[in-house]
């Protein structure tokens, strides 16, 4: 993470959340907890002057569709006495690391905020379930205990963890977080001083996953995070009368402060599901929106892709979204034509277009860093991307123009907090319309990384490129992925939207890069996935594919990587792993999807997906007709 020190000088451009943005209603304003109140004390206050009321619902899926189980404040505040117990028991004192793998809700709620009245550091990490292979798990155990040295890991599925090597634990405590809690067992009533901590004080650490390079612990203070839920409160205008509904994974940032925190903050009692069910049931997701009448829902820009692409219509019965007030759509790049998509097929099923809300926000700075206003239509900025390239200026292009480089507002910067945008070479503050790196200053701005030095009240610098239009903020990419060919700038992002269209080929599943060729000069390279069963010549793919990138670009390919589906690996937010799928392909880690071999395994294990998924289908639909 980058950070200046140096105050932002009065005369340079800056952007700070305009007044048309900031029209709070009072019920809003209401609801925001004081500012030195930390999370942990709002959870206690609330758990005092409500316990049976439902801190958050648990929901399931069954042959019904989703279905919510409610855990009250009084279960939640018992299950934190006990988790607190647990940890004191095995000598975890302030400041001290406790990582947390867990897969049920309420057992990582219980550890995390008994971590919290502790003064220890909580470390969110995917449980097993999430990382099926062992290996994976493994090194990204092994990479987290190795850099923040955690006295405690809590974890679920305690069978499974005995068929790991867990050699890189070294001296950490391995707990069986489920077993340590029990619904019916009294818990040890913590002293009211310890709900309260210092804001100064390490909240917990928020391993990024890794599209860059090896995963960092982002440090995010007490104050960090109750300033990012009230800056994200003031932009979205949540209230205790929103609902949301999510099956973002706790471990990730938009998961877990979109999810259970902000519910805590408000006072409303979220909705969340895990990730598997989504994965099994997209449209468990849209079924839950419509049962539980939520209001709030956030996902990654994929998730939109899936339901308005891939849902036969025979899924949509029943289906009724007019209850969605705000439809977050952020931790990877927005597709235009991903949320063109998804508004036209769910505009009829009760869908409004006001409640589509692309946002911008990174781990670094807690989470929210700009959203849109509430209540407003989305907006799309069309620019020349020779002039980008070329200058690193963004002006505006008619969107059909062969050069024309379409992007997704999202919005303005939170409330209490100032956008910067500066030069990539001179750090010079710049204008409208001038491309350049996304800075920011606030409160909810991570001091650093774990073991890293840090910087109090730091300007971010976030990687990320970027443009301001009409007050608009608009993400081109990340600047370490930036393509420079004979000295032009290009955005792999949008490379990789236009060939990613090409029939037979994914979108969002492929990747740019470039490498030296045998002159010195940077060539570009692709690697692509071939779609699932898909027949169409690779040869035929290759010259489209070719003329697309001379079409649009000018640009000519030095090397087309085609590999079978699911082998661009990605991160949990579902970004692509540029640099480690860079790495696959020049270590020869990548299989060909031309060879005979492969193309054989491919289009049979398609089939084989295909017969199962016909087979559940059956199954479900004779159980529907069954008395």
């Amino acid at each position: 993470m980058s950070t200046s020190t140096a105050p932002t000088p009065l005369s340079e451009p800056c952007w700070v959340r305009p007044a048309s943005a900031l029209d709070t209603p009072q019920a809003v304003l209401d609801a925001i907890p004081a500012a030195d109140e930390s999370l942990a004390a709002i959870f206690w206050r609330r758990a005092c002057a409500a316990p049976e009321k439902p801190a958050f619902y648990d929901v399931t899926l069954s042959t019904d569709g989703p279905t919510a189980s409610p855990i009250s404040f009084a279960r939640m505040l018992r299950s934190v006495e006990q988790a607190r117990a647990a940890l004191l028991a095995q000598g975890v004192t302030d400041g001290e690391r406790v990582i947390l793998s867990l897969d049920d809700v309420d057992v990582f709620m219980a550890f995390m905020l008994a971590s919290m009245t502790l003064g220890a550091i909580a470390v969110p990490l995917p449980p097993l379930t999430e990382l099926k292979l062992s290996r994976s798990f493994n090194e990204r155990i092994r990479a987290v205990c190795a850099d923040c040295q955690p006295r405690a890991l809590v974890a679920d599925h305690r069978d499974r963890w005995d068929a790991l090597d867990l050699a890189s634990l070294g001296t950490t405590t391995l707990l069986d977080g489920p077993a340590l809690l029990d619904d019916d067992a009294p818990g040890e009533p913590i002293a009211e001083e310890d709900w309260q901590r210092p804001l100064s004080q390490t909240a917990y650490l928020q391993y990024t996953s890794g599209s860059t390079g090896s995963p960092k612990g982002v440090i995010v203070t007490h104050k960090n995070l109750v300033a990012n839920l009230r800056a994200s409160t003031l932009a979205g205008h949540f209230s205790p009368a929103d609902r949301s509904f999510s099956w973002l994974p706790l471990y990730h940032d938009m998961g877990l402060i979109g999810g259970p925190l902000l519910g805590l903050f408000v006072g409303f009692a979220p909705y969340l599901m895990r990730p598997s069910g989504f994965v099994a049931r997209p449209d468990s997701w849209l079924k839950g929106i419509t049962r539980f009448a939520a209001t709030f829902i956030v996902a990654p820009n994929f998730a939109y892709a899936v339901v308005a692409q891939k849902l036969p219509e025979r899924l949509l019965e029943g289906v009724d979204l007019s209850s969605v007030r705000l439809a977050f759509n952020g931790a990877e790049p927005i597709d235009h034509r991903t949320v063109d998509a998804f508004l036209d097929r769910f505009e009829p099923y009760g869908f409004k277009r006001e409640a589509f809300f692309p946002v911008y926000g990174l781990a670094e700075a807690t989470l929210a860093v700009a959203f849109p206003r509430p209540n407003t239509r989305v907006r799309y900025d069309s620019v020349d991307r020779n002039a980008v390239a070329d200058d690193r200026r963004a002006p505006f292009e008619v969107p059909d123009a062969t050069h024309a480089l379409t992007s997704v507002s999202v919005g303005h910067v939170v409330p209490e907090h100032t956008l910067v945008l500066r030069d990539l070479q001179s750090g010079q503050a710049l204008s409208e319309r001038q491309v350049g790196q996304i800075h920011v200053r606030g409160p909810s701005v991570s001091p650093g990384y774990w073991g890293k030095d840090v910087s109090p009240d730091p300007e971010l610098a976030t990687g990320d490129i970027g443009y301001i239009a009409d007050d608009q903020l608009y993400i081109i990419d990340r600047l370490k992925d930036l393509i420079i060919i004979a000295g032009q700038n290009f955005a792999p992002s949008d490379i990789e939207r236009h060939v990613g269209r090409i029939k037979g080929l994914r979108l969002g599943r492929v990747v740019a890069y470039t490498r030296p060729n045998a002159l010195g000069t940077q060539a570009l390279h692709l690697v692509a996935e071939i779609s699932p069963g898909t027949w169409r010549p690779f040869d035929e793919m290759e010259r489209e594919v070719r003329h697309t990138l001379q079409h649009h670009f000018g640009l000519a390919l030095a090397d087309l990587h085609l590999v079978p589906p699911g082998s661009i690996p990605k991160t949990s937010s579902g970004k692509i792993k540029r640099q480690h799928t860079r790495r696959l392909a020049e270590t020869g880690q990548l299989r060909n999807a031309r060879d005979w071999p492969t193309r054989v395994r491919t289009r049979v294990s398609h089939i084989r997906k295909q017969l199962l998924t016909f087979s559940a289908l059956a199954v479900e639909r004779t159980r529907q007709l069954l008395p």
